[in-house]
């Protein structure tokens, strides 16, 4: 080989020298991002990043954005918007095939009204002191292997629910224009569910676990981080035990009275220690890998607050270590 032409490799940037090339894909009409503060966060993760910006332009635009970010070699894909971006942007990463390390890493960019991800990893709930500690995160590589969910054929990060919280996120679907409602809408649409059914809600399902055993329940809320979601600042201890290096976790009360609501909602949220109140009301499931659903009738179902549907038959089941998330 001539020494004039010859590739000198020795200078070539190792990739722990050259900085990670990362995609991220906005969500404009998320309520928490602005056009200043898109701007402050591109500004500062391209002193650290080899960035690209993609901005969605309609529903479910997210899930093509990460596909084009994977085909031109992106290392990480920062979903910066709520948590229903956040979902699109799994489903892109497709964490059903192949191994976490056969794709690219998560970030995740709190810009939504709740960013329950975001927060419950540990990132600050505002946009550019998140991507202030991300940043350097990707930098050093720092990202942790997480057991995510799938109910049916939609990937969840975090939660999955069936009954109670997805008629509650179906009502506000049908009822909002724009950006996302406010979590007092949520939890107003929550009380008008129980007012609906008289102030109970009756056993609807039967569920089928790994182990063969089947229960009856009213709903059921399925998830693998604590906490389960957030009400403004207040976090919401649905189900302490879970972990993103378990399978998922699982609640399911037989029958819900609006007393025993009322009840579990003071303990959930103080996180006072568990107790034995309703061991014989209610099933609590830890490191679940599958669990089978067949409702009475067609039940509204949620994945990471989006609503799915309305649907008879659910399977959920645990993805372990299916994708890299950086935190």
């Amino acid at each position: 080989m001539d020494p004039a032409t010859a590739t000198d490799t020795s200078t070539a940037p190792s990739a722990e020298d050259r900085s990670p090339r990362a995609t991220m894909i906005v969500n404009p009409y998320s309520s928490g991002m602005t056009a200043r503060r898109e701007r402050q966060v591109v500004l500062l993760l391209r002193e650290h990043l080899d960035l690209t910006v993609l901005r969605t332009e309609r529903p479910n635009h997210a899930q093509d954005l990460t596909r084009e970010a994977i085909d031109s070699g992106a290392e990480v894909v920062i979903a910066c918007g709520g948590d229903g971006t956040a979902n699109e942007v799994t489903c892109g990463l497709d964490p059903a095939a192949g191994t976490a390390t056969e794709r690219p890493a998560l970030a995740v960019l709190p810009g939504g009204a709740t960013n329950v991800l975001a927060r419950g990893i540990g990132l600050p709930n505002d946009p550019v002191k998140a991507a202030r500690q991300l940043a350097a995160a990707i930098v050093e590589r720092r990202w942790s292997e997480f057991t995510i969910g799938k109910v049916d054929e939609r990937a969840f990060l975090f939660c999955a629910g069936i009954g109670l919280d997805a008629e509650t996120v179906k009502r506000k679907e049908t009822q909002r224009r724009g950006r996302r409602s406010s979590d007092l809408a949520y939890l107003a649409a929550g009380v008008t569910q129980f007012v609906t059914t008289g102030g109970r809600i009756p056993a609807g399902m039967t569920i089928r676990a790994d182990d063969g055993d089947e229960f009856r329940a009213a709903c059921l809320f399925c998830g693998n981080l604590d906490p389960y979601t957030y009400l403004g600042k207040i976090p919401v201890h649905l189900m302490p035990a879970a972990r993103p290096d378990n399978g998922l976790s699982v609640v399911a009360p037989e029958t819900l009275p609006v007393s025993l609501a009322l009840r579990e909602a003071s303990i959930v949220l103080s996180r006072q220690a568990r107790r034995k109140r309703f061991n014989d009301r209610r099933h609590d499931l830890t490191d679940v890998s599958t669990l089978h659903v067949s409702c009475d009738m067609p039940m509204a179902v949620q994945a990471d607050g989006e609503y799915l549907g309305d649907r008879s038959r659910i399977t959920l089941r645990a993805l372990p270590a299916a994708l890299r998330i950086v935190g």
